[in-house]
């Protein structure tokens, strides 16, 4: 890995080019909702994918399983059944779909402790945003969002940085990670699109569909769904 690109850019000079390309909180805080009722539902493994839960966070939530909308799910299995197609021994895996509503709000108020005084206060929700999304316009808790990966063999693909690792080499377009890193980051990229996922390509494992990040980015004029509190213990409620 190096500091400069063939062309001689340095590492920050491309990285701050790169943020420009991705939506912001402003692109899409403003985009309205119009529910479709859709349910979540549960995640379940199949030949070409594995969908059980990554993070500890949602473990007293829904335990192990990962839930999102059906037509989110509907999806991965597509998508899931592209990557093996394009090379045989891979599985998408789904680390993480929806998640707690009170989770997302947790940690969107420590961005914002953590950035108070820093930034003028009517920039804090949109600097806080870029680490953490606001509750109201992010995927995770509507089951929009997922964080997904590939295996091979049953071993993760190498995408150049760890799924979660919050560095800019996450980027999706990164000239700053190996060529085959890069090269797997698109084929997911790729086939995730081709069903009509949406990506953010601040982060190569983060894609929704439904919220108002993707209805953005294909120029949809309304998101299909709202922020839902769920857990597998209660009815869900909007």
């Amino acid at each position: 890995m190096t500091n400069v690109t063939e062309g001689g850019a340095d590492r920050q000079t491309v990285y701050n080019a790169l943020e420009l390309q991705m939506l912001t909180y402003d692109d899409y805080i403003n985009i309205p909702v119009e529910p479709n009722g859709e349910p979540l539902v549960p995640l379940a493994d199949s030949p070409y994918m594995v969908t059980t839960q990554m993070r500890a966070e949602m473990l007293p939530v829904t335990g192990t399983t990962v839930y999102v909308r059906q037509t989110v799910a509907d999806m991965l299995g597509e998508a899931s059944v592209r990557l093996a197609a394009d090379v045989p021994g891979t599985k998408l895996r789904v680390g993480y779909g929806y998640r707690a509503l009170d989770i997302q709000k947790a940690n969107f108020a420590r961005q914002q402790d953590r950035l108070r005084g820093t930034v003028p206060s009517v920039q804090l929700d949109a600097a806080a945003h870029r680490y953490v999304a606001k509750p109201e316009a992010a995927g995770h808790p509507a089951g929009a969002a997922v964080d997904v990966f590939m295996l091979r063999d049953g071993t993760p693909v190498d995408c150049g940085a760890d799924i979660w690792d919050f560095t800019a080499e996450t980027y999706t377009f990164s000239p700053f990670i190996a060529r085959q890193a890069r090269d797997n980051r698109l084929r997911l990229r790729a086939a995730m699109m081709a069903v009509g996922f949406a990506p953010f390509d601040g982060e190569w494992w983060h894609y929704s569909y439904g919220d108002k990040e993707w209805a953005r980015y294909y120029d949809r004029p309304a998101a299909l769904y709202e922020q839902i509190e769920f857990s597998t213990n209660t009815t869900p409620k909007v």
